[in-house]
């Protein structure tokens, strides 16, 4: 019985020290950016997602940016440019992410989200 709490609390103590690295660390971040045989569009959309839902909104909009400004014909660019402006807008405001707003309005004018980005420039 000892030897079996003895290793769930290992491996307890293993998952925890790999979360902190991961995400806390930015280990992850540093493996995509090491390693070039990784879709990293799909990967920094990934990881932006990630850290949003974690509440991590500089470092979400950080890689938003990153999808947006290098990988001008993925596939996430779109989702990713009004994911930065809504975070932009959830925490400093929309003055601040007006200027992304309209930019995704003017390289997607008929997106998917070209509605509610109308509605929140107006």
């Amino acid at each position: 019985m000892r030897r079996g709490f003895l290793l769930f609390a290992l491996f307890v103590g293993g998952l925890y020290y790999g979360w902190v690295w991961a995400f806390n660390k930015d280990g992850v971040l540093h493996f995509l950016d090491t390693h070039r045989r990784w879709r990293k569009d799909w990967a920094y959309y990934g990881l932006a997602y990630t850290y949003a839902t974690l509440n991590h909104q500089s470092k979400a909009e950080e890689l938003y940016s990153r999808v947006v400004n290098n990988f001008p014909n993925s596939r996430y660019r779109e989702d990713s440019l009004y994911q930065e402006a809504f975070s932009i807008d959830q925490r400093a405001g929309r003055n601040k992410a007006r200027e992304k707003y309209q930019q995704y309005l003017k390289d997607y004018p008929h997106g998917r989200y070209a509605n509610t980005v109308s509605n929140a420039v107006d």
